[in-house]
């Protein structure tokens, strides 16, 4: 466990690393501490340089990698854990967006969690994907797709992924539903490529 880097300035980290991935890592309030370091183990092996930031919002964990947001994604799924709640890998907007036009089906769900932010972003998405020609904005419950939108106060994170693939309760217990978060993983990799989202491996 000592290897687990705790993000001490993670504001420079990212200004200073382009290539940066972000991920948002949930756990329930009190066990913070356990999931940085289950987290950490598991991204270590992979990158020895991941950091990790505890925020003020209870159960709420940022991860900072140089892997690609869909194999951290991957690699976090892939095992068997006892403290993260959900994960929500940042895709970043422009490539979310694209990702949205691409896939079939087009039943999508917005969800929206703001921490230290207004609700405007969501407003914002809202009214950026009901434009888009062939999208259904639609209730969680007759989605197949769901848009994540997530802050921390100026941190900002955007994901899509099939529907319940960020709960790991939900892909531990249903074998198909994993099979299919990691398949459309690799699938939005090679439409999109397989870096950082604001770096140069093909994400914006």
């Amino acid at each position: 466990m000592n290897h687990v880097n705790i993000a001490r300035n993670t504001k420079m980290l990212v200004d200073m690393q382009s290539n940066v991935t972000k991920i948002l890592v949930t756990s329930r309030p009190g066990s913070e501490e356990k999931t940085v370091f289950e987290t950490g183990d598991i991204l270590f092996i992979h990158d020895s340089l991941v950091e990790i930031e505890r925020t003020r919002f209870p159960g709420t964990i940022i991860v900072y990698t140089r892997l690609s947001p869909t194999k951290a994604y991957r690699l976090l799924v892939g095992r068997t854990t006892s403290y993260i709640l959900r994960i929500v890998p940042d895709f970043g907007f422009k490539k979310s967006v694209l990702i949205t036009q691409k896939i079939s089906p087009k039943k999508i769900y917005i969800r929206c969690e703001t921490r230290g932010t207004t609700k405007d972003i969501c407003k914002e998405t809202n009214k950026i994907l009901t434009n888009i020609e062939g999208i259904e904005i639609t209730t969680k419950k007759n989605s197949e797709i769901v848009f994540h939108i997530e802050t921390v106060y100026e941190q900002k994170f955007f994901s899509v992924m099939p529907k319940d693939c960020d709960s790991i309760s939900k892909t531990i217990s249903s074998v198909q539903l994993k099979r299919n978060c990691l398949e459309f993983m690799r699938k939005i990799e090679k439409m999109v490529g397989g870096g950082a989202p604001h770096g140069s491996g093909g994400w914006i």
